[in-house]
């Protein structure tokens, strides 16, 4: 665990659990006969009905009638009463967890004897996997969390208690002699006989990873027999968090999860294994670095466990763990890189690759590899990233990446922007190419005109430019596509790749009217640019009417404002549907979303097409001064 900024939650676990809908108050509504309810659970699909059923037993508790296990048996038909136990048995589990009672595997053995074995796996494995309050009711903090923190841990004075879970209670503290801030995480149980050496020698192991990527651990000692674990604090918020707020394109997430790749490798070189690599235990700092944390279960992981019957070798994040991680095998460097997948396989998607179904369900998807295929065949996700997902995704470990520096490679070269150098196709070539007007106006013109000019791998090169817009009630960020047409109120964010070596501009055309938004002087690499400055800050939109936003980007000299001014001319063109979004791009203009309006029957009205020749004429002459032109159009109204 790391530091959170204030009002956010850290959290190490991700799993399902019966959770309250609407609120923990007691239910004013009469509760349904429980044969009514088992009808209604026969008539729902397998996938809800339990969520169903712990909405029930939850509502049953908390008006304090509390409907056991077997009474729900007794009215379900026997089908579905063999396919509800386990969750019925879980969901009770956890009800008495929150009602502060101390629920025993042994006791629902001794209950249901015929499932022994699947009762005592579940909620062993519940004990290892649950982990924070802030993913379930079941872990709530436990009675010692809530009372005052201590002074001092080892040494260290205690500045506040932060998070309790699975693994041991977290706080923030002050370095003793280098008075910076720290975490500390006690594990929940004493170091058997005989660990006490290999804790030290695992400490001064951790200590010794020094990347730049990583957050630095400082100690790793005992406290009342305990481990005692001593990390940097990071101000920042996890990845889970950032993605929520601003959901990275594609190559911006590529070049994120390269360079978590690129630190868990050098963590690889060290004989290290992390064992839980998820968006929640990576942090983005206050530069907007991605830093890898929480190596608590990297090598000890028996030291951090709750209870001593806790499964051995089942540590982790069930919604990221490879398959052989689930079986309880020794977990190794391709566990990592499947997590590593995942995480890419999150930020494109927006969710985890197993589905949030029941803990058993989602245990049983771990143990098959049974990701979610459909979300990742969206076609917004890039093949290319598809492709590393599904290979680092894969159930053999010797079908992965080999490593996590092979997953880096794959990724940076899909987030390194291409160039794409127009050349001239055939001996008679005359046409001038879009980016090179400059060079191929010192060469002699043709006698005759020759074939179009041919771009090579036109498609290859990712987008470069794109708008987020701003939803405050929401507090994130969504597509432009989702959001048109854009009234008043809404905030807009631009970001753009400026390619290495190029002077690059930001240019906004509303109506006749040309503003630049950004400029970026050449640099020896590709870096971002923004508008407004800031990775945090958005801007609202004033006026009606088209909106083009233009990435511009050459080696000779900056742009200004009066030179784009005289390329584009006054600007005609009719109002946009109010979902189009059109982009253009160096050899074409393209159309992201369709909003087409016909008019009236006898006008025969075509402003998306209007608007998308404009585009085209307007790339032409853009085409001839830049050596790389993006641009998007979209509708905005009063």
């Amino acid at each position: 665990m790391n530091g959170p900024t204030a009002g956010a939650h850290p959290a190490h676990t991700t799993w399902i659990a019966p959770t309250p809908r609407g609120g923990a108050d007691t239910p004013c509504e009469p509760l349904p006969p429980l044969a009514q309810v088992a009808a209604g659970l026969a008539a729902l699909p397998a996938a809800g009905r339990v969520q169903a059923l712990w909405d029930d037993q939850r509502r049953r508790w908390l008006s304090g009638e509390r409907t056991a296990v077997e009474t729900y048996l007794g009215v379900l038909p026997p089908a579905l009463a063999a396919e509800l136990l386990l969750d019925l048995i879980y969901g009770e589990f956890v009800l008495r967890l929150e009602a502060g009672e101390a629920p025993r595997a042994d006791e629902y053995a001794a209950r249901f004897p015929d499932h022994r074995e699947a009762i005592e796996r579940q909620l062993r494995l519940h004990q290892v996997l649950s982990d924070t309050e802030a993913e379930s009711p079941a872990a709530a903090v436990p009675p010692q969390a809530a009372a005052q923190p201590p002074r001092e841990i080892a040494g260290y004075p205690i500045v506040s208690a932060l998070d309790a879970g699975g693994q041991g209670q977290v706080y923030r503290a002050v370095h003793p002699t280098l008075g910076r801030d720290v975490i500390i995480k006690v594990g929940h149980r004493a170091v058997a006989p005989g660990l006490a050496d290999a804790l030290a020698q695992e400490g001064r192991l951790l200590a010794e990873l020094d990347d730049p990527g990583l957050a630095r651990v400082y100690d790793l000692r005992l406290h009342e027999g305990r481990p005692c674990l001593v990390m940097e604090y990071v101000r920042g918020v996890n990845l889970e968090q950032h993605a929520q707020l601003r959901p990275p394109a594609p190559r911006a997430a590529a070049a994120l999860v390269a360079r978590v790749a690129r630190s868990l490798a050098a963590v690889h070189r060290r004989g290290v294994v992390h064992r839980d690599v998820k968006p929640r235990n990576i942090l983005i700092d206050e530069a907007g670095n991605p830093r890898l944390i929480d190596f608590g279960v990297a090598r000890l992981a028996d030291a951090w466990r709750p209870e001593p019957g806790a499964e051995r070798g089942v540590t982790g994040t069930l919604a990221y763990m490879a398959p052989e991680q689930a079986r309880g095998e020794a977990a190794g460097p391709a566990a990592d890189v499947f997590a590593l997948g995942g995480v890419l396989y999150f930020l494109l998607t927006g969710h985890a690759p197993y589905p949030a179904t029941s803990f058993t369900e989602t245990y049983a998807s771990a143990l098959r590899c049974d990701w979610d295929r459909a979300a990742l065949a969206d076609p917004r996700v890039p093949a290319p990233l598809r492709a590393v997902v599904t290979k680092a995704l894969a159930l053999d470990p010797a079908a992965r990446y080999a490593t996590a520096d092979a997953v880096a490679a794959a990724l940076e070269t899909f987030a390194r922007p291409r160039r794409r150098w127009p050349w001239l196709a055939g001996a008679a070539a005359g046409a001038l190419l879009a980016g090179v007007a400059a060079w191929a106006a010192t060469r002699p013109p043709p006698a005759q005109p020759g074939p179009a000019p041919v771009v090579p791998d036109a498609k290859a090169r990712p987008v470069s430019l794109e708008v987020r817009v701003w939803n405050s009630k929401e507090k994130r960020y969504w597509e432009l596509s989702d959001r048109v047409p854009l009234g008043k109120a809404e905030e807009v964010r631009v970001e753009a790749v400026a390619p290495a070596g190029m002077h690059t501009a930001l240019f906004v055309l509303s109506g006749n009217r040309l503003n630049a938004l950004a400029t970026a002087a050449p640099a020896d690499e590709d870096r971002t640019i923004s508008y407004p400055e800031g990775s945090q800050k958005s801007s609202k939109l004033v006026g009606k009417g088209n909106e083009v936003v233009l990435l511009l980007a050459r080696r000779t000299g900056p742009a200004g404002v009066e030179e784009l001014r005289g390329l584009v001319g006054d600007v005609a063109w009719p109002e946009l549907p109010d979902r189009s979004v059109l982009r253009l791009t160096p050899d074409g203009v393209k159309v992201v979303q369709t909003g087409r309006d016909f008019g009236a029957p006898n006008e025969r009205a075509d402003p998306e097409g209007e608007v998308r020749r404009g585009l085209d004429e307007l790339r032409r002459r853009l085409g001839g001064h830049f050596d790389h032109v993006e641009g998007l159009a979209f509708s905005h109204r009063d």
